[in-house]
C-alpha cells in the first residue's frame, strides 16, 4: 500500500513488459531481506494472467508437449499454450474429482 500512496493509480496501468521498475526494485529487496537472493532482471510483474500464461509456454514449453487442462478451461491459456505447439488434454472437473480433492 505504501507503494500506492508514494506513487499513484499508473501503477495499475499496463506498462513495461517486465513490470514497473520501481515496484520491482521495492520486491527485489524485500524479498533478499528475507534471504531469497534475487536480482532485478530476474523478476517479471505480469500485467494479467495471459501475460503470464503466454510466458510459461514461451519458457517451458516445446512443440508437441502435452498440457493438461481442466474442462471447461480458460480461452487465453488454451490459445498461449496451442500457439508455442502444445497438445492438449482436457480433464473434466466434475462432482467426483471434486469429492477426491
Amino acid at each position: 500500500m505504501k507503494y500506492l500512496r508514494k506513487k499513484d493509480l499508473k501503477v495499475l496501468q499496463y506498462g513495461t513488459t517486465e513490470g514497473d521498475p520501481l515496484l520491482r526494485k521495492i520486491l527485489v529487496e524485500r524479498h533478499n531481506r528475507q534471504g531469497l537472493k534475487i536480482d532485478i532482471e530476474n523478476l517479471i510483474i505480469t500485467t494479467a494472467s495471459q501475460q503470464a500464461l503466454d510466458l510459461i509456454a514461451k519458457v517451458l514449453l516445446d512443440p508437441g508437449d502435452c498440457v493438461i487442462c481442466g474442462l471447461p478451461s480458460y480461452l487465453g491459456g488454451i490459445n498461449a499454450f496451442t500457439l508455442y505447439g502444445a497438445k492438449l488434454k482436457g480433464i473434466s472437473l466434475d462432482e467426483k474429482w471434486h469429492e477426491t480433492r
